[in-house]
């Protein structure tokens, strides 16, 4: 018998949720699944044992390579009592990992963990590269045995690159969901332009102070990420935009504890169009929604609409920011010549979003010859310690906006430069042009990269900075 995965329709919305400087032209996309056969192999039946001192690599592969040769299947890890060791592992096209409730998969500890003689870099624990119809499922855990690592870490930052949890590259057609995904040596989940991705009713788990413990990096195109609860030490979602082109995110109901919340970047080299983010709860995040990137790795996001979304505790809320891992005051920073990794920022529209117990609220800096342009927020509640930041933003619109019940821009905003903003009283619906936006032509900036030109003639493309004193991240590159 063939599809055990229903094969997913299709359907897309343009979301244009504008007001006079912005408008939100977001793509809803529900991925196709993957097809996988239902015949399953329990992995106990095949040579593999759950002892935890045993390196199940070998039997584990073999059964992959043999199972996705003759068409594909389930590679089952039933429940036991202890858990199933492996070294680092390949996920072949036509497979589903299957790890189910009560059972336990761990990568080898750190102390017996490969390294090739004179690498700099461990491999990643389970990879894949162009392979398709692929999924990760089951009520078990995968748990990466990090602390030791993480000590290394923080011992020295300069050690062997860590290895990631999973690391899917050019795949097409994956599903990672149900699993339980926690103390990851490094990123959990990292996704490496992959087309047509679905990860739903995933829990990712790592303590607060586990550095550079994301729990998902994803780039590509067509990606639906739900249903998932992640709290970790890093970013909670980073989507990859110096990875690959990323097209066509959504991103829902997401429960969202420690991290760096959900972002953009880094880097943002290749750029991304069309991401929604609706419907999630952050609690204790140290940022809630981010944008980051500077002057080296920056490129043209836009088109990108967060709505519905409850923080509470967050102590950056928003943070939109072209000065990433930089302590560059951007009032004093004078303007550089625009170059091919310029960060541009452009239509992004918050709605329906309540901030509470917090000590900041809104902060956006932009470069000086790069400010962020078509900013809306709509129907935003904020209660916190320090009103908004704003310093290089044109278009910036506020509708129905309150920080501590003030709606004046003189209540809202601590401090600005070089920014030009509005309070909307009339309602965005009637400063909204017909949906969807037509346009009459395209803008180029100075380094041929398009820009739309709505039919009013109002910018659609800019850029964005970061604050003075914003503590640095530990780094250890991808």
């Amino acid at each position: 018998m063939h599809e055990q995965y229903r094969v997913g329709h299709r359907w897309v919305v343009l979301l244009a949720l504008a007001g006079i400087a912005a408008t939100a032209r977001a793509t809803v996309v529900t991925p196709q699944l993957p097809t996988i056969p239902s015949k399953v192999f329990d992995v106990t039946q095949h040579g593999v044992v759950a002892n935890a001192s045993t390196d199940n690599a070998k039997a584990i592969q073999a059964l992959i390579d043999s199972v996705s040769k003759a068409g594909g299947g389930v590679i089952d890890f039933p429940a036991a009592s202890k858990a199933y060791w492996s070294a680092p592992l390949v996920l072949e096209s036509s497979i589903d990992l299957r790890v189910e409730k009560g059972a336990l998969l761990e990568p080898l500890p750190y102390s017996s963990y490969p390294l090739a003689s004179g690498s700099t870099r461990y491999t990643d624990w389970l990879t894949s590269s162009g392979a398709s119809d692929i999924a990760i499922s089951g009520r078990g855990t995968i748990d990466g045995q990090g602390s030791p690592w993480w000590t290394a870490f923080n011992a020295n930052s300069s050690m062997p690159h860590r290895p990631y949890l999973v690391h899917l590259q050019t795949s097409t057609r994956v599903h990672v969901h149900e699993i339980t995904l926690q103390n990851s040596p490094m990123f959990h989940i990292d996704l490496q332009g992959d087309k047509e991705v679905t990860v739903d009713s995933v829990t990712i788990l790592a303590p607060s102070t586990a550095p550079n413990t994301d729990a998902i990096d994803p780039s590509g195109t067509d990606y639906l990420i739900t249903q998932d609860s992640l709290s970790v030490g890093d970013d909670d979602v980073a989507i990859k935009a110096g990875d690959a082109y990323c097209k066509n995110f959504t991103l829902t109901h997401l429960h969202v504890g420690t991290g760096h919340g959900i972002s953009i970047g880094g880097q943002s080299n290749y750029g991304l169009d069309s991401l929604v983010v609706d419907s999630c709860t952050m609690n204790g995040t140290t940022n809630g929604i981010r944008m980051k990137a500077n002057r080296t790795e920056g490129g043209l996001v836009e088109h990108c609409l967060y709505e519905n979304i409850v923080m509470t505790g967050v102590q950056h809320p928003i943070l939109l920011t072209s000065y990433y891992n930089l302590t560059t005051d951007p009032v004093t920073d004078p303007a550089q010549a625009v170059t091919a990794t310029t960060p541009y920022w452009n239509d992004i529209v918050f709605k329906n979003i309540t901030i509470t117990g917090g000590s900041n609220s809104v902060e956006i800096y932009g470069l000086a010859e790069a400010p962020l342009d078509s900013i809306t927020f709509d129907n935003v509640s904020i209660a916190a310690k320090t009103g908004f930041i704003v310093d290089h933003a044109h278009d910036v619109v506020f509708e129905a906006t309150t920080f501590n019940g003030a709606s004046s821009l003189a209540s809202m905003i601590s401090s600005q430069f070089d920014a030009t903003m509005k309070v909307v009283t009339t309602g965005l619906e009637n400063n909204r042009p017909a949906l969807p936006v037509a346009f009459q032509g395209m803008r180029v900036d100075p380094l041929g990269r398009r820009h739309g030109v709505a039919q009013n003639g109002l910018r659609l493309g800019i850029g964005v900075s970061q604050p003075t004193g914003l503590a640095t991240e530990s780094l250890q590159g991808r």
